[in-house]
């Protein structure tokens, strides 16, 4: 009798197990779904590589086509141009589109940095120190953070804009121009920085840091493009937050696949900004306070087209809301 009711039992466990693999096996994988994104391609965009590389994308049956731009600015412009979905970019960017009324939202920040805006002056047009750059040209890409992280450095040395001469240069040319000898000096980011360096000569060329500056990079969409790709985007926050989780108990790991998705940068020069960076997917009072101090500085500066400005109707909280609330530290939208 006994044997009888445990073979029974073993054909009950039997018949449940196989119900539920058979259950498994019709389950419905969610539709495939794809994003475009403008890609800033710099290793402070690494949770964006981790989540390719470690398949975090194609777990959500999501595909992203990335787009290379070589500025925030870029992304953005080409976003609103409708060539990409979502842009990598930095504050200085979303502030002047959030002054010029246009529909930009963050969707979350991606990293964070001090000191990563650096100027690079030739020491032979008589650059010893940062007081120095009075009355220099100096070159820069427009409407790129660059701008703001200058006129702090500018500041603390009690000059201003009126004080140097602005030479609008592509992030790509820096190298370029600073050595033909257009300039005295550029002010940049990696790569361009280093590039910079590399073909100056490190014996010719003094880096000004810029520690009173920190860096944000974002993610961004625009209403329409958020509204129209919900479910796309969800699902690549989905895997964002992943991949933050992976970077921060895998961080030589998530160096190296840093590395990997950069191939036109140099390993050592990732490497030596690597301890300096902050991956966070996070929407936080630090960031609106930074933003807000770029877009005050714009309006100073007589740019700005709307009176006053509050930033938080700029953000889309609500998917980091759904995913990781502990991510999202700020006041309620009004």
């Amino acid at each position: 009798m006994k044997s009888t009711l445990r073979i029974a039992a073993v054909l009950r466990l039997g018949t449940v197990l196989a119900l539920g693999a058979w259950l498994a096996s019709c389950a419905v994988a969610p539709p495939p779904l794809s994003l475009r994104l403008g890609d800033v391609r710099q290793s402070l965009m690494t949770p964006i590589y981790v989540a390719q590389a470690r398949g975090f994308f194609a777990e959500e049956n999501l595909t992203v086509e990335r787009s290379p731009f070589t500025s925030g600015k870029g992304a953005v412009d080409a976003m609103f141009a409708g060539s990409v979905d979502l842009a990598t970019t930095y504050l200085g960017p979303v502030a002047r589109a959030a002054l010029e009324a246009m529909p930009i939202r963050i969707v979350s920040t991606l990293h964070r940095t001090v000191g990563n805006q650096r100027v690079i002056a030739r020491t032979d047009r008589g650059v010893a120190t940062p007081d120095d750059l009075n009355g220099k040209k100096i070159a820069m890409a427009p409407g790129t953070s660059s701008e703001y992280a200058l006129s702090l450095l500018l500041r603390e040395r009690g000059l201003d804009f009126s004080s140097v001469t602005i030479v609008a240069t592509a992030p790509e040319q820096m190298a370029a121009t600073l050595e033909a000898g257009l300039t005295d000096a550029v002010i940049t980011w990696p790569p361009h920085s280093e590039n910079t360096v590399a073909a100056l000569g490190a014996e010719r060329a003094l880096v000004i840091k810029i520690p009173s500056y920190t860096e944000m990079s974002v993610l961004v969409g625009t209403e329409a493009s958020l509204e129209a790709n919900q479910e796309a985007v969800a699902r690549f926050m989905k895997a964002l937050v992943k991949a933050e989780q992976f970077i921060a108990q895998n961080p030589e790991a998530s160096l190296a696949l840093s590395i990997s998705m950069l191939p036109e940068q140099t390993p050592a020069m990732i490497r030596a900004f690597w301890p300096d960076q902050r991956y966070l997917i996070r929407l936080d009072q630090l960031m609106l306070t930074c933003l807000a101090n770029e877009a005050s500085w714009l309006q100073s500066r007589g740019r700005d087209t709307l009176p006053t400005l509050q930033f938080v109707p700029f953000l889309r909280r609500d998917y980091l809301d759904r995913l990781s609330p502990r991510a999202v530290s700020l006041p309620p939208s009004p």
